[in-house]
């Protein structure tokens, strides 16, 4: 064991060295686009938690990214808050929203938790457009750019400068995520995703199990959003609806559901493959329909699952 976390931790310095190179040798719009690839790592590996992890069917990304994003990019508008405490009112304000929707939709078996994440997803939508004042109407709000107060007060106006902050904030998620998956917690919560009798009868309380996986979905999800609206610098309702919730699922789906290393792998390549697409629109729909589909037929462990378990099988012959 100790020999896998010191071969794991080496990877990720690796990783970590060579995206720190990224803006030196990468021209100003793929710099933009990995920026945009670090949130969706913090959304990807806060949805996996729920969706993959405790198995839980609750299709609830879209609703706690938007709400972070908008609790972030509020406090930030109005207030001019720090970006710090923005990113900490983000992720807890979508943390408490998790606990307190929580609290009755973890009760629910798992399609009807389907349809009740589904509809606080509208009902925040329609709260965004609706409630002006207070949300920011139908065409939202501008975000100014984020002033960090632990550097004394200096704006990240540049690509660059976001860049290297969404670096360190996925580099932490990751550490953070892979670390959680090691306590009796997450433990319990794959547990309960196999069989929940079972899990009752191992003395785990599969009601608080549950609540907890949603709370740090919730609190990830959140965390996320309240980095992204900083890299879009406006805060858009439309941004957080159901085409994004399909696109999250996907980003599981493709990489590997319940698999951390999977959720980053399908973020890096769906995101870059759906900018690649803006410019034909309505393909980006129809393509990534048929990538569900021939997963779901063909690599139902997703690519990263697929790949990893070729070449676990691999190392298994040669020994």
């Amino acid at each position: 064991m100790r020999a896998l976390l010191t071969h794991e931790a080496a990877t990720l310095a690796a990783i970590t060295l060579v995206a720190a190179l990224g803006p030196l040798v990468l021209n100003g719009y793929y710099v933009y686009l990995l920026t945009i690839v670090f949130a969706y790592v913090i959304l990807a590996a806060g949805f996996n938690v729920v969706l993959g992890w405790s198995g839980q069917l609750a299709f609830m990304s879209a609703a706690f990214f938007g709400f972070g994003a908008w609790v972030s990019g509020r406090a930030t508008s109005l207030y001019g808050v720090p970006a710090e405490v923005a990113l900490v009112l983000g992720t807890v304000g979508a943390a408490v929203l998790g606990l307190t929707f929580g609290a009755l939709a973890v009760r629910l078996a798992r399609y009807y938790l389907a349809i009740v994440t589904l509809t606080l997803m509208y009902v925040l939508d329609y709260s965004y457009r609706n409630f002006a004042e207070l949300m920011g109407g139908v065409s939202g709000f501008r975000v100014r750019d984020p002033r960090f107060a632990l550097l004394g007060g200096a704006q990240a106006t540049s690509d660059t400068d976001r860049y290297y902050i969404g670096l360190v904030l996925a580099i932490l998620t990751y550490v953070v995520v892979r670390w959680l998956r090691t306590t009796p917690t997450a433990r319990g919560w794959r547990v309960i995703r196999r069989d929940e009798r079972v899990a009752a009868a191992l003395g785990i309380n599969v009601y608080l199990s549950r609540l907890s996986a949603f709370v740090v979905s919730s609190a990830l999800l959140g965390l996320a959003g309240a980095w992204f609206v900083f890299l879009n610098t406006r805060f858009l309702p439309e941004a957080f609806g159901m085409h994004e919730l399909l696109f999250d699922f996907l980003i599981l789906v493709v990489g590997g559901l319940g698999s951390l290393n999977g959720a980053v792998v399908g973020a890096v390549l769906l995101v870059m493959a759906r900018e690649y697409l803006r410019t034909f629109p309505g393909l980006s729909e129809i393509l990534f329909g048929g990538v569900l589909l021939a997963v779901a037929l063909f690599v139902p462990a997703g690519l990263y699952g697929t790949v990893a378990a070729r070449f676990r099988s691999l190392r298994e012959r040669v020994a």
